[in-house]
């Protein structure tokens, strides 16, 4: 089983487009649809929607996300995968996700990613790390579209919800939070997401103040981290 997780806000014309999307794409295969209304009046019906899940207000991408990762997770079979994704990402192939499953046991990572079609996404290739034939080990990935497995999933936990409005950030750290317990990010070099770009926060109009506000808030938790590692490392050695 995979639980499918994703929200909208205002873009309804897209959400049902990537509706379709997803509903074409994993015809007959063993998936949810959890798709979390961030506050718009229009309650979007859709065929493929396993469960809507409308709050009355929109406080943050990552809130929002939250809500549909909860019911997620509250599936807790074996073998169950949870794939989290904008609605402004669309599969290419109809075999993506078994592919993607494939990947991401054959890896034994903890997040396992598609390609993205978004050509902002070529110059953060510096943080692809190792080439490892189909795919990449990264440091992080400049997108949410993540595949993760129940457990790595509840080993990590839920996005930050100090990551304001359109959540920028929320991506990086979420990355650094796998990395510091030695998990495994990979990023697929063929399976494709046709990715239109945070067409959600175009609406809001805030990217500017909320890349300004998450980075701070973002930089201050590295210093943290940061600051931890080194103390530990004082008392491995008894200082």
């Amino acid at each position: 089983m995979t639980s499918i997780v994703s929200a909208y806000n205002h873009k309804i014309e897209m959400t049902l487009e990537f509706l379709d999307c997803m509903q074409r794409t994993t015809e007959g295969q063993d998936v949810e649809m959890i798709l979390v209304n961030g506050g718009n009046p229009i309650k979007i019906e859709h065929p493929f929607v396993t469960r809507r899940i409308d709050l009355p207000t929109n406080i943050g991408f990552c809130h929002t996300l939250n809500q549909g990762l909860a019911v997620a997770a509250g599936n807790l079979t074996a073998n169950h995968y949870i794939f989290f994704v904008g609605n402004d990402s669309f599969p290419v192939d109809k075999d993506w996700l078994p592919r993607l499953i494939e990947l991401h046991s054959r890896t034994g990572a903890y997040m396992t990613c598609p390609a993205n079609d978004n050509p902002g996404m070529e110059y953060r290739k510096d943080c692809y790390t190792r080439d490892c034939g189909d795919h990449w080990e990264a440091n992080w990935f400049p997108s949410i579209a993540w595949l993760m497995d129940i457990i790595s999933f509840l080993h990590i936990g839920y996005l930050d919800e100090g990551y304001v409005r359109t959540g920028m950030f929320a991506d990086n750290d979420y990355c650094d939070r796998i990395r510091a317990v030695g998990g495994k990010i990979v990023v697929s070099k063929d399976i494709m997401l046709r990715h239109l770009c945070s067409q959600e926060g175009a609406v809001h109009g805030t990217q500017g103040a909320d890349m300004h506000t998450n980075s701070i808030y973002y930089h201050q938790k590295c210093r943290e981290r940061e600051a931890e590692k080194c103390e530990a490392e004082m008392r491995k050695v008894g200082l």
